[in-house]
């Protein structure tokens, strides 16, 4: 059994004109049939668990999941946190970029799969989010009080800041690596958006945790990925693949550029035959 985790968005899952997502047909053809190539699907990606859903009505067979950066882990149907950060630390860091840049959007997606968002919710970002929702999910977009009425021990497993609206949204990044950075990561998963995750966890702590479950080996593995958020994969496992419209520093830390999906799964099967 050889295992492909696959990164989703501007990996697997594209914009489509009508302002949804889907997997492109050459993508999808070669997906369909993974379960006769013994090639079994894990998708890593920065979304929360329930993206699993929407891949799995694509293709007609079950997935599962490192979701969130590797905060959490979907097998077999079944979810375990691996990591979070806690409310009061979400409260202080958000009330404090309030203050200093407040034309910034902030929540967090949580484990549950909505999205909390701190007042007030500003649209331009809420219209983002909606169409970052997956068709058919029942899942939402609330400001985020009701998380604070929740056990003081609750978890988040990462903040959003939307900083479209400033003219140097570095100047936030800066401000959060100097302030936040010993006890905190922070990167750009997009140019409108700095995710704040738990130290030391990424796609490729969650990914190592799964293959120890599931007791696999090294040389059973793929990874396929787009951006600098897949670095950390792509240094892990040794066959790494970066799409061509990758990052820059995504393909330098790659073992191959691919055209899509459905390459690295020829390639998986040439391998097999050999």
């Amino acid at each position: 059994m050889k295992y492909l985790f696959c990164d989703l968005d501007r990996t697997l899952l594209f914009d489509q004109s009508d302002g949804s997502y889907d997997i492109n047909k050459e993508d999808l053809s070669m997906l369909e049939k993974l379960p006769q190539m013994h090639i079994e699907l894990v998708i890593a990606s920065g979304r929360a668990c329930n993206a699993a859903e929407f891949i799995e009505k694509k293709l007609h067979y079950n997935v599962d999941m490192v979701a969130l950066n590797g905060a959490m882990l979907l097998i077999n149907g079944n979810k375990k946190q691996l990591a979070g950060l806690p409310i009061k630390d979400y409260q202080l860091i958000t009330q404090d970029i309030a203050k200093q840049f407040p034309d910034t959007s902030m929540g967090t997606l949580h484990f549950d799969g909505n999205y909390y968002m701190k007042e007030p919710l500003k649209e331009d970002y809420i219209g983002r989010l909606r169409r970052h929702q997956l068709h058919d999910q029942p899942y939402g977009i609330q400001n985020d009080e009701p998380l604070f009425q929740l056990d003081d021990d609750l978890q988040v497993p990462k903040i959003l800041f939307y900083v479209q609206r400033l003219s140097k949204p570095k100047q936030v990044y800066q401000y959060l690596m100097k302030k936040y950075g010993d006890r905190y990561d922070f990167l750009f998963s997009s140019p409108a958006i700095i995710e704040c995750l738990p130290k030391a966890i990424n796609k490729a702590v969650g990914i190592q945790r799964y293959m120890e479950m599931n007791h696999i080996a090294m040389e059973q593995c793929w990874v396929v990925g787009d951006s600098d958020n897949d670095i950390e994969m792509f240094q892990f496992i040794s066959n790494s693949c970066c799409v061509e419209h990758g990052s820059i520093n995504a393909k330098k830390s790659a073992k191959y550029i691919v055209k899509n999906v459905a390459e690295v799964i020829q390639m998986m099967k040439d391998l097999n035959r050999t």
